[in-house]
């Protein structure tokens, strides 16, 4: 138990965490009742007490799910990267931008429910999540966005969990990224600037370093709207692997239509002007293999253009992310006595790097900084 409650297997794998935690836990209470013989008889009321208490939450929990379901549906969208975008359709109730929720899908995992941060919530557009494909339930969710474009599944959402400060109460907020921890600083960063008043003296300084050129294509609405704000809005975002930039013209150029029309065992001659194919006929194609054709042409094309529309809103810098000297030069720049919220999330390093920056800035400045840090897994 106290080798799952360190966080590794989580980080491995959540479904692996999830499965050797309840076997731990039934582990603990038999080994509890060979080491303590005298408490033969008080072991079981105490177990079945605390079993009653899991069994209520779980009853509670289900409930809300079954309550959620009621015409409730996920729409899922291919994102570049492996990337997948889910809109629930119905918005959660008390669910605010940056919180998580359980999601259940029955007909990719019956018996799954996995968390996920909350990007956006409202009545227009109901619940918007961003996920990155790894293996298991996500790896699943994106095989299907993949095979069927913009396809709705049955699906039903429980929350929302996790508290977060109110960004709204500080002079400062420094919203810092790592890879998907985008989803929990662009979710603060949109519900921070609906909520605040046009002569808000609160500035925020958003700082994101994503792996590939492409990543950025996953929040590009949200990129431009928050870039489009004004002048309390600064936009750093990094991408630190190399060859991304040389390549963003081949990977977002929209594919001609013509090829991708074609099917499966048709191949085109450069040399000649006729089209080969072993099937007999080969200027007749499916009809659903025309459809997908088009919507991935068309696809491709609003990813050219959104790509082109990135790079003249925000000033993209192909280089690695120095959080520790970004962060000073922020800091260093405040008037004493004002407040700073510093939020991230990411993986463990960069996570471990702002609480220390922060921490020394904190024993020599004459501000007040509240850290909120999280983590995400596999």
């Amino acid at each position: 138990m106290i080798v799952l409650l360190l966080g590794v297997a989580r980080n491995l794998g959540y479904e692996a965490f999830y499965i050797s935690h309840i076997l731990g836990f039934l582990l603990a209470i038999i080994f509890t009742a060979f080491h303590r013989p005298y408490w033969i008889w008080k072991i079981p009321v105490a177990m079945l007490f605390a079993g009653a208490i899991w069994a209520l939450d779980r009853l509670i929990r289900g409930s809300r799910m079954l309550y959620n379901m009621v015409n409730n549906s996920a729409t899922i969208y291919q994102l570049p990267d492996n990337g997948v975008r889910m809109v629930i359709k119905k918005p959660l109730a008390g669910a605010v931008p940056g919180s998580h929720c359980f999601v259940w899908i029955p007909s990719i995992r019956a018996f799954q429910t996995h968390p996920f941060t909350i990007v956006s919530n409202t009545k227009a557009s109901g619940l918007e999540l961003i996920l990155n494909s790894y293996s298991g339930f996500t790896k699943a969710v994106h095989d299907r966005a993949h095979r069927e474009i913009g396809t709705s599944v049955w699906a039903s959402v429980d929350g929302p969990y996790g508290a977060i400060p109110d960004p709204k109460n500080f002079h400062k907020v420094i919203l810092i990224a790592g890879g998907t921890g985008a989803t929990f600083t662009f979710a603060l960063a949109t519900s921070l600037l609906q909520h605040l008043e046009s002569n808000s003296g609160t500035h925020v300084d958003f700082i994101w370093a994503a792996r590939k050129r492409e990543n950025l294509d996953w929040f590009a609405d949200h990129i431009q709207s928050l870039c489009q704000h004004g002048p309390g809005m600064n936009m750093m975002l990094h991408v630190t692997r190399e060859g991304s930039k040389e390549s963003l013209s081949d990977s977002s150029a929209p594919a001609p239509l013509a090829h991708s029309v074609l099917a499966p065992q048709q191949t085109v001659h450069r040399g000649a002007d006729s089209v080969s194919s072993e099937d007999p006929m080969p200027g007749a194609a499916d009809t659903m293999e025309e459809k997908t054709a088009v919507n991935v042409s068309a696809e491709s094309t609003e990813k050219h253009r959104r790509s082109r529309d990135l790079d003249s809103l925000c000033d993209i810098k192909y280089d690695k992310l120095e959080a520790a000297k970004v962060i000073g030069e922020t800091l260093e720049a405040i008037e004493p006595g004002q407040r700073v919220l510093i939020a991230s999330c990411g993986p463990q390093s960069l996570t471990d790097l702002v609480r220390t920056t922060a921490a020394q800035h904190i024993a020599s400045a004459e501000i007040s900084i509240d850290v909120h840090c999280e983590t995400f897994g596999r």
